[in-house]
């Protein structure tokens, strides 16, 4: 017990306050948080939806770029047939 104590493991200061960092101590801002956007569904309801959008939108561009991964490879193979061909 001294060993994680001097290793500063100890969860609750000697207060009885949960130490920064833990789970405890983040609670009443997590509580805090909700209750805020709770009191403003609007500005909710928009920061769930443009949160909503980046993330789709995110992931389009991500899958379109992997799908074009093979021809930019071809294109970097062999620029000058691709240029004929055009």
């Amino acid at each position: 017990a001294q060993a994680r104590a001097a290793c500063g493991a100890s969860l609750v200061s000697k207060e009885g306050h949960p130490s920064p960092g833990t789970r405890a101590a983040a609670m009443p801002t997590f509580r805090y948080a909700v209750r805020a956007l709770a009191r403003s569904p609007l500005f909710t309801a928009v920061a769930i939806v443009s949160l909503a959008l980046a993330l789709a939108v995110n992931t389009t561009v991500v899958a379109a770029l992997a799908c074009l991964g093979p021809v930019r490879q071809a294109i970097r193979a062999n620029p000058v047939e691709i240029l004929r061909a055009s």
